[in-house]
């Protein structure tokens, strides 16, 4: 099941269109419909510090809601990292910003996969997402890397504050700076 659901996981992740939900309809051998929500793929990439709580505004327009898990595109080869651990979660949206904490997803490694390179994935999440709301999907990491972002996204889509790597806060801290690049960091969800 987690092979097909990985398959799935890339298919949604090539055809991701920046802002929007993909929903992955009836393929052979699938035994779960997908559906990613969060940005799509970009081709640049920032050195990112720790102990920054990155907030990426996303709309979940899918019928599906049982949330499977959170991906984030770290860069890297075995040669050159990942390094690390990220901390994943969601925030419920506040008028246009990150507000009260819905899910902390945990800690989890920053590694190297051998189809797309670096990425951290948290799996196994228990949470419903209710459709046709906006949320702020946020990870936090333990040590510098490069993260792969899509710029001239919607304004003040990405915000950011300092906050200590290790359990989300149960309120999102002080932003301190705001922009229209958005991070790689996607919330996959099934019926």
């Amino acid at each position: 099941m987690l092979k097909k659901v990985l398959a799935i996981l890339l298919l949604a992740i090539v055809v991701a269109v920046p802002g929007f939900l993909i929903g992955i309809g009836n393929t052979q051998n699938v035994e779960a419909q997908i559906s990613v929500y969060g940005i799509g793929p970009g081709a640049s990439t920032v050195l990112e510090v720790p102990n920054r709580i990155q907030a990426m505004r996303c709309l979940n327009n899918t019928p599906r809601s049982n949330l499977l898990g959170l991906y984030l595109v770290i860069p890297g080869t075995p040669a050159d990292g990942p390094t690390g651990k990220v901390r994943m979660g969601i925030y419920a949206d506040n008028r246009g910003k990150p507000g009260a904490l819905m899910l902390d997803a945990g800690t989890v490694p920053c590694q190297v996969d051998e189809y797309i390179g670096g990425k951290a994935v948290a799996w196994g999440l228990n949470f419903t997402l209710p459709q046709g709301k906006a949320y702020w999907l946020v990870f936090n990491l333990e040590h510098s890397n490069n993260v792969a972002f899509v710029p001239g996204q919607a304004s003040q889509s990405h915000v950011w504050g300092a906050y200590p790597f290790g359990p989300l806060p149960a309120v999102f801290p002080r932003i301190a700076y705001t922009n229209n690049a958005q991070y790689i960091i996607q919330a996959m969800t099934c019926d």
